[in-house]
């Protein structure tokens, strides 16, 4: 079924399913189904022709069957360990993940509310992409470009973005609990209230970006570069920042309780207020300012 504008095709095949109205999203192996997204308050195309030439108007819509049901919140077991790729490489399309393009250019970006569980997205351009609102659990975004993409409220729980270029990249309030962001590039992203409780940024490029009210507990941040960002109220408890670049940053307000900060230097950053109650500050770079704020001889 194409778009309107005639930019983006999908085919269906025989025993697939549609997914639900106004959605891009994946079936099955056996091909992908696209009802093109609504306008503001537009009904859905599959209701706009009733096969009895009834009126539509003033009745709720019901979806046709073999529709797909609303995602659950519950993500799928996807284990990534086994696809973390070598030094520059990209993960391989695991087991049960289907690789689809979305042509698009400069007239058509735009897929909010995007239905794309389980997909393999990697090595593919969609900078400046909007996916904001969409269910991308799963995904597979590895070395993609998603240069000043907005994928503000997405669901990416589990998702691996290892090696994903996001400088510029507006990620505020999106879910990236248990997601692989290991060696990616988020520079001057924007994650703020953003859930990255348990995330892997193994390697991870995130200097001057905003993270404030950023959710990074438990979070693994081993060698991450976070230079100068803005960490203000952020939640780093029990996050292992072990080797991490904090210089310049500005943890005003932040949580480090039971944080990991091994040998991470945060010289020229701004503590006042920031909480590192059991933080584990063995070998890390200090100012004597900050030595005398933490007690440190």
């Amino acid at each position: 079924m194409a778009d309107p504008v005639g930019n983006l095709q999908t085919t269906a095949k025989e025993g697939s399913q549609s997914c639900r109205p106004g959605q891009l999203g994946l079936t099955n192996k056996a091909g992908i189904w696209l009802e093109w997204p609504s306008i503001g308050d537009a009904a859905p195309s599959w209701w706009e022709g009733k096969p009895d030439g009834s009126s539509s108007e003033g009745e709720k819509p019901t979806q046709p069957s073999g529709g797909s049901e609303e995602p659950q919140p519950t993500p799928p077991n996807v284990d990534w360990s086994s696809f973390i790729p070598p030094q520059g490489g990209c993960a391989p399309t695991p087991p049960g993940h289907i690789k689809i393009k979305i042509p698009y250019d400069i007239g058509k970006r735009d897929f909010p509310n995007s239905y794309l569980p389980q997909v393999d997205l990697s090595k593919m351009n969609l900078s400046g992409i909007d996916l904001s609102f969409s269910y991308l659990c799963a995904t597979n975004l590895g070395a993609t470009n998603l240069v000043a993409a907005n994928l503000g409220y997405a669901y990416l729980c589990h998702a691996y973005l290892g090696y994903a270029n996001l400088n510029y990249a507006y990620l505020g309030y999106a879910n990236l609990c248990c997601a692989d962001l290991s060696y990616a590039v988020l520079s001057q992203a924007d994650l703020s209230f953003a859930n990255l409780c348990q995330a892997k940024l193994i390697g991870a490029q995130l200097n001057q970006a905003s993270l404030a009210y950023a959710n990074f507990c438990y979070a693994y941040l081993g060698y991450a570069n976070l230079s100068y960002s803005y960490l203000g109220y952020a939640n780093f408890c029990g996050a292992d920042l072990t080797n991490a670049d904090l210089q310049g940053t500005d943890m005003t307000g932040a949580n480090f309780t039971n944080a990991n900060l091994t040998n991470a230097d945060l010289r020229g950053a701004n503590i006042t207020g920031a909480n590192f109650s059991n933080a584990n500050l063995t070998g890390a770079k200090l100012d004597d300012a900050q030595k005398q704020l933490l007690g440190i001889a």
